[in-house]
């Protein structure tokens, strides 16, 4: 069964059968490969790429103040973690 894949790159949609062990596809439009459907090692990097950098940019998006109110000459700075201490307070 072929299955229609559009290229990264350039987005051309290719027709591509079952490929055997060894066999590789090529973009006919600008030469890019085809990465087999569900490539475990390239998915699995990606996800925990993401994971990582989702838990170090969590911290300072959660600590660092994005609020600032100033009334009558008087600043107050807040952060989300400050803000959902103080709706539970």
């Amino acid at each position: 069964m072929t299955q229609h894949i559009p290229c990264h790159r350039c987005g051309k949609i290719h027709e591509i059968p079952p490929l055997r062990a060894g066999q590789r596809a090529e973009c006919t439009r600008c030469g890019s490969l085809f990465s087999p459907v569900g490539c475990r090692r390239t998915t699995s990097s990606r996800t925990a790429a993401a994971a990582v950098a989702a838990f170090v940019l969590f911290w300072p998006a959660i600590l660092c103040p994005i609020l600032e109110i100033e009334k009558m000459g008087i600043r107050q700075q807040s952060s989300i973690l400050g803000g959902t201490i103080d709706v539970f307070r």
